[in-house]
């Protein structure tokens, strides 16, 4: 070497010059002898029993030995694979094997030996106890669609070893699950996604369901906010004994505090629920030993129309939703205090303690409940309907029965009354009414109101006047409906009564 060497540097090749000692140099270099006549640039393993090995088993040495260094271990683990991909032996005994990322270098001879002997008896249905290494080298081939049909037979090959294996493997199916969903993602086996994106498909389906609450089926929406919530509103005492007013209460209050609630958190409400969106890396078949030789470059695999695997030149990204706080919480105060209110309202008392302290929301289900008992109410009152076109044989046939119950004196006396009209009392029925209130009903109509509202015998007034209760009832119901548009009087089977909604303007329109 050069005697001023502290001063410059010279490269002189190792060995070149005889008169130089570079052994002691030797320590400070990382060189490897290649095992083989070929230089690999890289330390092979030396193979045992190789010369009892079968042919097939023996070339595949070969090309472990013979590969270069740059190889990476997926691509190198794929070309083997492909080669071996119809092999299979018969080893008189299977021996154990334990490697992190197990691949066929891994293996000496006996063990590559049980694990082709192991590979064929799966690939027969069968599930012999063996270590897992070999399960995994196993699922490593079939996630790369060695040996397998396609990617529909793949999955059934997965699902055969999951079913077979994981029972008293958990830390195979904690790897495995994930695989598989990635796998039906990855070969775009879309009739296999409700089977293992169905917690995902619930989650997005909930997701939908609140964001269109407004227009959503009450059943519907009401199950989805008990799955969403952390207070069990079906546990509730109230709700056994009333569950329909208990969903329609709830459903009304999702629907009147969403809005709100949205605008105070900035975010949708069904983010609020099921999560804010985050597109995230995801690298597919995480922790396998994976190769494509022709990778998908741009390709996107739907979940649903919210959820999404997406990959742009080769990178891979998948849709997650992250919750706002701690899931449920929100809505099930909102759910608890809308128990609580509507138990006081139709019990008078409740025992549940108050969690909700917010004057907005409060306010709302209370707006909500006093709405929807109100409703209830009048739905419960009964309904006359009356069939107006029937009111002239009613008259004819109480004319006709009046007739035949008047006696020869009551009957000129009524024709004395007839000839000191000029106008017939059937042509005054008929002639529009009055503007002024009480010029709607006739004095007869007006005296019948004046002794059922006071208490008086207005039974006693119709036999007088020889007029049937359900005539006089029809005729009033009649000529108030254009005033009031509802029947005023009503009768259920007590005689007529006085609908009490409109008994304080009968009072005004009659005097009293």
């Amino acid at each position: 070497m050069n005697e001023d060497i502290n001063n410059y540097y010279v490269d002189v090749p190792l060995g070149d010059d005889p008169d130089t000692d570079w052994k002691p140099f030797l320590g400070y270099w990382d060189f490897v002898r290649s095992s083989s006549s070929e230089d690999t640039g890289r330390q092979v393993p030396v193979y045992s029993d190789f010369d009892d090995a079968p042919p097939k088993l023996q070339q595949l040495m070969e090309t472990i030995n013979a590969e270069p260094w740059t190889i990476t271990r997926s691509k190198s683990f794929y070309k083997q694979a492909a080669m071996m991909a119809d092999f299979e032996d018969s080893a008189d005994e299977i021996v154990p094997f334990q490697c992190y990322f197990p691949v066929y270098k891994e293996m000496n001879v006996r063990q590559l030996r049980s694990y082709f002997t192991l590979r064929k008896l799966w690939r027969r249905g069968q599930h012999p106890d063996t270590s897992l290494s070999y399960l995994f080298v196993y699922i490593y081939e079939t996630l790369m669609q060695v040996g397998v049909e396609n990617p529909e037979v793949g999955l059934e090959i997965l699902e055969d070893l999951r079913d077979g294996y994981c029972e008293n493997e958990p830390k195979l199916l904690r790897y495995l699950e994930n695989w598989m969903r990635d796998y039906v993602a990855y070969y775009n086996l879309i009739d296999r996604r409700s089977e293992f994106f169905s917690t995902e498909l619930r989650e997005d389906m909930a997701a939908a369901i609140f964001a269109n609450r407004d227009n959503e089926n009450d059943d519907i929406l009401f199950e989805t906010a008990c799955n969403y919530s952390t207070f069990n509103v079906k546990k509730s005492i109230l709700y056994k004994k009333s569950p329909q007013d208990v969903q329609k209460v709830v459903v009304g209050v999702i629907r009147k505090a969403a809005p709100v609630i949205e605008k105070r958190e900035h975010h949708r409400f069904e983010n609020l629920m099921c999560g804010l969106k985050r597109q995230t890396g995801h690298p597919m078949f995480e922790a396998a030993v994976f190769y494509n030789p022709h990778p998908p470059k741009d390709y996107v695999f739907s979940i649903s129309e919210r959820r999404k695997y997406i990959c742009r030149n080769g990178l891979w990204t998948l849709d997650v939703y992250k919750q706002l706080g701690k899931r449920g919480v929100l809505l099930g105060m909102l759910l608890h205090e809308t128990d609580r209110r509507l138990r006081l309202v139709t019990q008078g008392m409740s025992k549940t303690t108050q969690k909700l302290y917010d004057a907005d929301i409060e306010l709302i289900i209370q707006k909500v409940i006093d709405h929807y008992l109100k409703e209830k109410a009048e739905a419960a009152r009964p309904k006359i309907q009356v069939d107006f076109s029937k009111l002239a044989d009613i008259r004819s046939d109480a004319s006709v029965i009046r007739e035949a119950l008047l006696s020869d004196e009551e009957r000129m006396e009524g024709m004395e009354i007839l000839e000191s009209q000029p106008v017939p009392v059937e042509l005054q029925a008929v002639q529009p009414a009055q503007s002024t209130q009480p010029d709607l009903l006739d004095d007869d109509e007006m005296e019948f109101l004046r002794r059922l509202i006071s208490g008086g015998d207005w039974r006693a007034f119709l036999r007088e006047k020889h007029i049937p209760e359900g005539v006089m009832m029809d005729s009033v119901n009649e000529h108030l409906m254009d005033e009031f548009q509802d029947t005023v009087l009503t009768d259920n089977g007590n005689g007529p009564e006085v609908i009490e909604d409109y008994l304080e303007e009968l009072k005004g329109m009659i005097g009293e």
